[in-house]
This record gives structure tokens, sequence and C-alpha cells, in this order.
């Protein structure tokens, strides 16, 4: 099956669904806005790609310090990628779009025609900007209905995006890179733990330090438990 995969982020999430991709024996191309750094990662070299770099999209990069003038940099710019998206479209005639980040390319894809689309709303996406900015909520809303598919890294995410969209096509939940098979708590070597909270339940999050993560309430909590936070 050929797939084109959207993505502008291009962190450790999209190299594990594009190596999944490529291991299942897919047929994959990568269409990204990505100028995060001077050049892409390594991970998407084995992929075509099909690359354009913008100054503002999809990114918010301040070319000016007049935010009019930015939002209209930017909204020139998001039509030129769609337009670019159509292009690319037409060029490779996949079988199916994935599309991670529903407010940048998943939006992009949406408006481009990308069909079969299936469309990955991540927690910013569908908790977090769309009830900020009214114009975060139009670009989510858009591309959550234009698609055939949701695949969500959790139940609340899809509840989130059913709540948004006003209903929902098919959805699949996925969580986070989590292997069953392989992370196993009650297999893991506790020596550390046990040395530095001897009989203590430990409880990890891997979320950076940044209000969007909440970690105040995560704080709270473990006032009521007898637990350590790692």
């Amino acid at each position: 099956m050929r797939v084109l995969y959207c993505s502008d982020a291009l962190n450790v999430h999209d190299r594990v669904v594009l190596e999944g991709f490529a291991a299942a024996g897919h047929e994959v191309a990568v269409a990204t806005f990505f100028h995060r750094a001077p050049q892409l990662p390594d991970f998407v070299r084995p992929f075509r790609v099909f690359h354009e770099n913008y100054d503002t999209f999809p990114d918010g990069a301040r070319p000016s310090s007049n935010r009019w003038v930015r939002a209209l940099h930017y909204r020139l710019e998001e039509r030129q990628a769609i337009r670019r998206m159509k292009e690319w479209l037409a060029s490779w005639n996949p079988d199916v779009v994935f599309a991670a980040w529903t407010i940048t390319s998943g939006y992009v894809a949406a408006r481009a025609g990308a069909r079969p689309l299936a469309l990955y709303p991540w927690g910013s996406d569908v908790l977090y900007f769309p009830p900020l900015h009214g114009w975060c909520r139009k670009r989510s809303v858009a591309a959550l209905r234009a698609a055939d598919l949701w695949v969500c890294n959790a139940h609340h995410t899809a509840d989130a995006a059913k709540a948004l969209a006003g209903g929902a096509p098919r959805v699949e939940i996925l969580p986070i890179e989590v292997d069953a098979g392989v992370f196993a708590p009650e297999r893991a070597d506790r020596s550390t733990f046990e040395r530095l909270w001897p009989g203590r339940k430990v409880v990890m999050t891997s979320r950076p330090l940044k209000d969007l993560y909440d970690h105040a309430t995560i704080l709270r909590a473990m006032e009521k438990v007898d637990a350590a936070l790692f």
C-alpha cells in the first residue's frame, strides 16, 4: 500500500510510525513543511520526501513583531502549503494519507482533498489550543470532519475530538508507543527504586516541565498516596 505520511514536527512519535509502516511492507512517502532545524532529521532519509520550507507556517515563527502582519503571513503561507499538498497528492497518488497534528498537517491535507484520510489528533489539537484560539478550533474541526479515520492516543482525546467535531468517523485507540509485550513493570529491575525509595510505589512521568502538562495536579495527587514521583 502506498502511504503518504504528513507531519511537520518530525519527532520520535513520527519516527515510530514511519518505521512501523515500513516494517509492515508499505511504500511510504513523507510530506512536510518542517522548519525547526536547518536539515530534516535522519530518520526520514529512507523515504521519499516532499518538503517545502516557509518562514511562518506551520510553527508560527515571528518574521515580524506585529501580530497582524504575522497572522497574515501565516495565512498566505498556509494557502501555499495547501496548493503544494495538492501537487504532492497528484504526484504520489497514495492509497491512504496519514496526517499527524490536526491543526497543521491534518488541516492542510483535508483542504487539499486527501482521501482516504487517517488523522492523528494529539492533545494539543483537541484539548489545549481550540478553547484558546478560534482559528485553531476552526482548523481542528475542519480536519476532524474531513477524516475517514481517527487514530487517538487515549479515550479522553477521542472524546474531546468527538465533542469538537459533533460526531466521529471510525476511531482507533492506539496508546502512544506502549508495547504491552515489552513494557512489563512486574519484570522490571527495581533495584534503583528500592535503594532510593525502599518499599514505596513509584509513579513515573515523562512529560517536560511545561504548564501545558499540569504537573501541579500530579504533585497534589502525590500528597494523597504513599508513592514517589519520578
